[in-house]
């Protein structure tokens, strides 16, 4: 996110060897551990030799388990790392609330052949996006992970924030600028494979109808 990219092993261990060489400490959001396609692999840099002691791992429920309106994620991180973090966890909420609690208790002690279609799903929803994306020949970096498509816009001329609002204005299509995350992401902007049929394929029609008129 927003990319799609799933890190391999080998790039996670280079940035293992970096933390080390210059005694650092990884901060790894994890939250889209279980959304990953085409044979890609999940591997936590906590895993890793030596990056159990120097890795704060995040994760939440919202993606994992689809419970996104219950507000419930974890650190997983050395015991010293977790003690500094108690005064401002305490100072901003305290504690999760008992209904989430109890739901993701649920979560963690039932089976997950649920997501078998649910992954499933998704895969589907990525493929008709990246065909939508071929016919019309807009640019993009295949998603190997995660429930995003990171589209570059740039022979349309226009900004991601203009990109964003004349879709938003001209087709009711709502997108993210790229710059979310950064300068780098001028020029592209970010969609996703969240809603469901019908919905989903009517926004690609006019998608597609959308940047055709931009050309």
């Amino acid at each position: 996110n927003p990319t799609g990219t799933v890190l391999s092993e080998t790039a996670l261990c280079e940035i293992a060897a970096l933390a080390d060489a210059r005694d650092l400490i990884v901060i790894s959001d994890e939250i889209y551990e279980y959304y990953v396609f085409d044979g890609h692999r999940h591997v936590s840099m906590a895993s890793l030799p030596g990056m159990r002691e120097r890795t704060i791992t995040i994760n939440s429920f919202s993606k994992s388990f689809g419970m996104t309106g219950l507000r419930l994620g974890y650190i997983a991180a050395p015991a010293p790392f977790v003690q500094a973090m108690l005064p401002f966890h305490h100072a901003m909420m305290i504690c999760a609330n008992v209904l989430a609690q109890y739901g993701g208790l649920v979560a963690l002690t039932q089976p997950r052949d649920w997501f078998k279609n649910v992954l499933a799903e998704y895969d589907r929803r990525r493929r008709v996006w990246m065909a939508a994306l071929d016919q019309i020949e807009l640019p993009y970096n295949k998603p190997q992970g995660a429930y995003y498509v990171f589209i570059d816009i740039r022979s349309t001329g226009l900004s991601s924030a203009e990109f964003v609002n004349r879709a938003r204005e001209e087709a009711k299509l709502i997108f993210q600028p790229g710059t979310i995350g950064g300068g780098a992401g001028e020029g592209f902007i970010r969609g996703a494979l969240t809603q469901g049929s019908p919905v989903f394929e009517e926004g690609l029609e006019r998608f597609k109808t959308f940047v055709r008129k931009l050309r």
